[in-house]
């Protein structure tokens, strides 16, 4: 009976009211399970999607320089643009992948 009581207050010390419509929502909840609400977004979560655009960009750029520097040596031959294409997604999804990973901490 006890353990009953100290758990249910545990639950209802770790939801806050939900902005749009106003029920309880856990507290580390990205939305409401009710209504949909806007996206809560911590502090941690934002810094995780800028460590991701970061990588992302930086990915993108160096992919880019690949892919110049390809067609600039080859040419514009059949197979050489799909090889840099190639580049630039393999860089951005790298650089993304590692963003987020060193945004989460992750080593």
């Amino acid at each position: 009976m006890e353990a009953e009581g100290i758990v249910q207050e545990q639950a209802e010390q770790q939801e806050q009211p939900c902005p749009r419509c106003g029920r309880p929502v856990a507290d580390g909840a990205v939305y409401c399970p009710h209504c949909c609400g806007a996206p809560r977004l911590r502090g941690d979560t934002r810094h995780i999607m800028r460590a991701g655009l970061r990588g992302g960009a930086a990915g993108l750029f160096l992919g880019s320089l690949c892919a110049v520097i390809l067609l600039w040596f080859w040419g514009d031959v059949r197979g050489t643009r799909g090889i840099a294409f190639g580049c630039v997604v393999t860089f951005l999804t790298t650089g993304l992948l590692l963003g987020l990973t060193r945004g989460r901490g992750w080593r």
